[in-house]
């Protein structure tokens, strides 16, 4: 997953490929393995502890978005939704 481009992670996000909470863990996993348990390069000094929880309300939006039970100007989803930023 660590090479994909934010272009092909949105595609996978509208397929429902891939959702928000599966990319948070992986990318929570990498900090952990990389940063705090393999060569602690220290490099993440801390990780949002709602992560996870704001991922399952970024997948909500992407469901309400693709039901289109909101309203049209809403079902716009920008390029980095659900792509995690560090």
């Amino acid at each position: 997953m660590q090479e994909l481009t934010i272009d092909t992670i949105q595609q996978k996000l509208t397929a429902g490929e891939l959702t928000v909470r599966q990319l948070v863990e992986y990318y929570l996993a990498r900090i952990e393995a990389i940063d705090r348990a393999g060569p602690r390069l220290n490099a993440v000094i801390e990780v949002n502890p709602d992560a996870l929880a704001i991922a399952d309300a970024l997948d909500a939006e992407r469901v309400l978005a693709r039901s289109g039970d909101r309203p049209e100007r809403d079902n716009v989803l920008g390029p980095l939704h659900g792509v995690p930023v560090l």
